[in-house]
């Protein structure tokens, strides 16, 4: 989500707001993915599960939108922007690695498997709706657990 928080003071009493700029998609959510705009603005004092905005056409959104869009830009006024680091690509003798001779213990996993039960759990390992979503687990799972599918 693109959203900022902020706490907002009127008439002496504190709220805590949350404006969402974008939204990404939530089977738990009302509201369509993507931009939002107007932004949502959420009173999590009076709505902590975020379900339902303020009227993008009230005084008090219009009030809480304005004060925390001055924040926003404020604080994005002392950024600096760098390099995109991601964009630089990655060298693997930069990667952190707790067991870098892995694979000569469990050739079958990843390199830098520190325990084959980080792969494998066993309290869902052998479970059909396990196997069903990943689906390579069965031979893994059968030296370990009898499956049931």
């Amino acid at each position: 989500h693109l959203s900022s928080g902020a706490l907002l003071c009127l008439d002496e009493l504190i709220f805590a707001f949350q404006v969402y700029w974008a939204t990404h998609s939530s089977r738990h959510q009302p509201y369509p993915e993507g931009k939002q705009d107007p932004p949502l603005i959420f009173n999590l004092e009076l709505d902590n599960s975020e379900s339902k905005p303020l009227d993008s056409t009230s005084d008090e959104y219009k009030q809480v939108l304005a004060n925390i869009t001055a924040a926003k830009e404020a604080h994005l006024s002392t950024i600096t922007p760098v390099p995109d680091q991601n964009g630089m690509g990655s060298e693997l003798r930069y990667a952190l690695c707790a067991d870098p001779d892995s694979k000569s213990k469990y050739p079958q996993y990843m390199n830098c498997t520190i325990s084959p039960d980080n792969w494998l759990p066993s309290d869902i390992c052998h479970t059909p709706a396990c196997l069903q979503a990943n689906p390579t687990f069965r031979s893994h799972c059968e030296n370990k657990t009898t499956i049931e599918a």
